[in-house]
């Protein structure tokens, strides 16, 4: 019979024979299991870690450099350039129109001829100019030949200076409202300019261009800003002007003569 000695002996005998199955790399009792459960778990994290295979190559992955920088710089070189030969064909039809009248002021060839017919159309190898720039000077009753020109620093402008064209142009616009339907590029914008810069700075001292005929005056060029002056000062006001008498009229603009013009 056994007693509780032996049964205490044979317990002790089984305990000692698992540690001694335990492998010696996974350290002391018991640890070998936990050891193995904390890499199993930590390999199945580092696999959801790991970014799933989408077949698409990551930017760059290949030192593909990107087509569009190169695309882009070649589109403003173009640019650039095409401005350049814009710049160019404009410069040299201002001054082969300035040569059809070179005594004329630079300002009244820059604003009335080259404005009005030569920057902002487009003339071919069969485009008559000068016949069309001499078609302008003789519609407005003058000579390529002279200089009719006054610079008036001081015109009176009232709105029965004008003659019955031009008058009844400056009231049917109506301070910029309406263009009578001549199709007028940028109209609105272009009064909103200049209505802006008078209430800004008061009369501007660029000048308006004007022919004097027996019925009045001609306003060839600054619409724009003869129109928001009379929407500003519908009495009148003192402004500069370019003016010259249409052939077979005599006598000198309103106004005071600027020396040397």
């Amino acid at each position: 019979m056994k007693t509780l000695r032996d049964y205490i002996n044979l317990i002790e005998s089984n305990k000692q024979g698992v540690a001694e199955a335990t492998p010696r790399h996974f350290g002391p009792k018991g640890a070998g299991t936990e050891l193995a459960r904390q890499i199993r778990a930590n390999g199945e994290l580092d696999r959801n870690k790991q970014p799933k295979p989408t077949g698409i190559p990551k930017k760059n992955e290949f030192n593909i450099t990107e087509p569009k920088a190169k695309i882009q710089v070649k589109k403003d070189k173009g640019v650039a350039e095409g401005f350049e030969q814009i710049n160019e064909l404009r410069d040299r039809m201002y001054q082969y129109i300035r040569s059809i009248v070179p005594t004329w002021p630079e300002y009244v060839v820059q604003d009335w001829l080259y404005k009005g017919r030569g920057k902002n159309k487009n003339y071919n190898v069969n485009s008559d100019v000068k016949g069309e720039i001499l078609e302008m000077i003789a519609d407005a009753g003058l000579s390529p030949n002279t200089n009719p020109w006054q610079l008036v620093p001081n015109m009176k402008f009232t709105m029965d200076m004008f003659g019955p064209v031009s008058k009844k142009n400056l009231i049917g616009r109506a301070g910029g409202t309406s263009d009578l339907g001549m199709g007028i590029p940028k109209d609105k914008e272009r009064h909103s300019t200049q209505a802006a810069l008078i209430q800004k700075g008061g009369v501007s001292k660029e000048p308006a261009i004007l022919i004097k005929r027996p019925e009045g005056y001609d306003l060839l060029e600054g619409w724009h800003r003869t129109i928001q002056h009379f929407h500003m000062y519908p009495n009148g006001y003192t402004g500069p002007a370019y003016v010259a008498v249409a052939q077979g009229q005599q006598g000198v603009a309103e106004g005071k003569r600027r020396d040397g013009e």
